[in-house]
């Protein structure tokens, strides 16, 4: 092996050392690990490169390297952009969760009920006879349901922030098997852009998930939850580097999948107030896997002048896995109105969410340049906040002839970080 090929070797070792200890730089200076793996790298820099101008333009690029391009030199922003709470299938599960939830008075006793009611209230308004048996509420439901949301993650704790925006689509069917049992099926569309900071690229994705679901009622006021689904997330990542001692750098693309695997379980009780008011508490517990595949980056070439040298990085396969629990209060009272909307109920609820697991883990990534042997290396990602809050507040529609509207606002309180979340559906039974 000749000395200009081992210093090359040396420097992508250094180099992917470097750009993979954990936790990363923020812009405000490097990490004691990073430091240690710079001086290193400006070791072997400091012997005569003029043998290779790919050498050349690598030790240009980290001879004063700054912190926004050593962050940027590696895909880890948008590997943990993926890793934290407002990013995850959580929630899907969550909102799912409440549309299960919705379902819990509709045995056939409040079904007779409730439709008698509409029908009264009703035929009150308009001055008219009711409408009959069209405006029972029959057996089989369809929701349809859509939304979004904005956040942000700060630069924080050695990991790189990013701009969230979501939007979503959802559609429920259910089946009243009896008045204690009830089945059916979510689909849902969820697409993601994250727009990371430090001048890093983004990270988005489409994911198409699918669920089916039981409620259970023991007893009037409570109910039993189950779930389980699978989703498919297809990937779209571009890592940009910014310009550094002359050099500039061709962005680096990736589109990969990854398939997740969740489930959950959860239960509540309502307790019935004066006037119209109800309280209910609920507990919950979820399950996440997601299998992201390896992938390679295409692009990310480094040009000085007529020398040029690629950055492109693999990626081997990685595995996020979370444990949650969920404790919830959610508050109502139900208004009887002389409008086209006879009933409209106000909610407020609040929610405690503890992350047991999605501990901070290695992955092993690496250059792929055309001249030499991929020199791999292990990036470190840090853990997820264990805690956060959820607060809701949303408003519920009941109009006649069975249809349901409702309206949602939610805001995650989470250290470091924020989203807001609105969505808003209609319900028809048949």
């Amino acid at each position: 092996m000749t000395k200009v090929r081992r210093l090359k070797r040396g420097l992508y070792t250094v180099t992917a050392l470097t750009l993979g200890f954990g936790p990363f730089v923020t812009a405000s200076g490097e990490t004691p690990g990073q430091a240690l793996a710079l001086d290193n790298l400006r070791g072997v820099c400091g012997q005569n490169t003029s043998e290779d101008p790919s050498l050349a333009i690598a030790c240009s690029l980290v001879g004063g390297v700054n912190d926004i391009t050593a962050q940027n030199l590696s895909p880890q922003a948008a590997i943990q952009a993926e890793s934290i709470a407002i990013t995850s299938p959580y929630q899907f599960i969550r909102s799912t969760n409440e549309s299960m939830q919705r379902l819990t008075g509709r045995s056939a006793e409040k079904r007779q009920q409730q439709s008698s009611f509409l029908l009264q209230s009703s035929a009150s308004v308009a001055g008219t006879p009711s409408f009959g048996t069209s405006g029972f509420i029959g057996p089989v439901g369809v929701s349809l349901s859509g939304g979004g949301s904005f956040g942000e993650r700060d630069n924080a704790q050695g990991q790189t922030g990013f701009q969230l925006n979501t939007r979503q689509t959802n559609l429920v069917i259910d089946y009243s098997f009896n008045q204690k049992l009830i089945g059916g099926f979510s689909f849902n569309y969820l697409g993601t852009d994250r727009n990371l900071r430090l001048a890093s690229g983004d990270l988005n994705s489409d994911s198409y998930r699918f669920a089916p679901f039981v409620l259970f009622r023991p007893t009037t006021n409570s109910y039993l939850t189950l779930m389980g689904g699978y989703a498919l997330v297809n990937y779209r990542s571009t890592r940009s580097v910014s310009s550094q001692n002359g050099i500039t750098f061709d962005n680096a693309t990736a589109n990969y999948d990854a398939n997740q695997f969740f489930a959950s379980v959860g239960g509540g009780y309502t307790f019935t107030l004066m006037d119209g008011w109800n309280l209910r508490g609920y507990g919950r517990g979820d399950f996440s896997d997601i299998s992201i595949q390896s992938f390679q980056e295409k692009g990310g070439v480094a040009h000085n002048g007529n020398d040029s040298l690629s950055l492109a990085m693999s990626v081997n396969k990685q595995t996020i896995r979370s444990v949650t629990s969920t404790l919830g209060v959610e508050l109502s009272h139900a208004i009887s109105t002389r409008t086209f909307i006879p009933v409209i109920i106000p909610r407020l609820r609040a929610e405690w969410v503890h992350e047991f697991e999605n501990n901070a883990r290695t992955i092993t990534a690496g250059f792929t340049g055309q001249n030499y042997s991929p020199t791999s290396a292990s990036m470190a990602v840090a853990s997820s906040v264990r805690n956060w809050a959820n607060l809701g507040v949303g408003v519920q529609m009941l109009f006649a002839r069975s249809i349901i509207g409702y309206i949602n606002y939610d805001r995650l309180i989470i250290k470091h970080a924020e989203n807001n979340i609105i969505s808003g559906g209609i319900r028809m039974n048949f």
